[in-house]
């Protein structure tokens, strides 16, 4: 919640630079916020003014983290990074949807949204970051064959995540990617994949896709 000091003072630091929001300049916005305003604060407000926060989040990593209030979220399309801790701790997160063109998403992005059931990966996709979805409610996944790459302990701790199909052969499967997920995890994947290799290092089921 916003407090009324709070409103005020975004208030005043949008008047005080009316054509950097005009044009939409969030670059220089938040260089001039972060030495005059509080960043978090600025980025709720913008948020219930409905502005995408991360428009500036390729210049703002982690000002959209920890906010309590989003429950689900559909990404501009226009948005092909999703850059670290983005949406980091949004303990209320249950749904994402995500573009066609986004291409990565980074580390600890969505790690510990603890409520986050549902996302559908574009075919646009080309890397998870490590620590991307760690401890989140996710309870299945289905991994493009676009993604070639599951960074370290992507989906660790995710306890309710029985089913995961990997669609690509070559994507590589960094150590601890579902560390310590639900013991009934199963693993769909291609015949002589990378996925198929790393369950038998690992002890995960796995069954064998066409």
């Amino acid at each position: 919640m916003i407090s009324v000091g709070q409103e005020r003072s975004c208030v005043e630091f949008v008047k005080r630079y009316p054509e950097l929001f005009k044009d939409n300049n969030f670059k220089e916005i938040y260089k001039k916020a972060f030495n005059e305003v509080d960043v978090p604060v600025l980025t709720e407000w913008l948020y219930d003014k409905n502005i995408d926060p991360l428009v500036y989040m390729n210049y703002i990593p982690q000002a959209f983290s920890a906010m309590s209030k989003i429950r689900e979220y559909e990404v501009s399309p226009h948005i092909k990074v999703i850059e670290k801790e983005a949406f980091w701790l949004c303990v209320a997160l249950s749904k994402v949807t995500l573009p066609v063109g986004l291409t990565d998403i980074g580390e600890s992005a969505f790690g510990q949204c603890n409520r986050l059931k549902e996302i559908i990966f574009p075919d646009t996709l080309k890397s998870i970051g490590k620590y991307a979805f760690n401890t989140t409610g996710l309870e299945q996944i289905l991994i493009p064959e676009s993604v070639t790459i599951i960074g370290r302990e992507a989906f660790e701790e995710c306890k309710h995540l029985i089913d995961v199909t990997i669609m690509g052969k070559l994507t590589i499967i960094e150590p601890e990617a579902f560390y310590n997920c639900n013991k009934n995890l199963i693993i769909y994947c291609k015949d002589n994949s990378n996925a198929k290799q790393y369950c038998e290092v690992n002890g995960i089921q796995f069954r064998i896709i066409k």
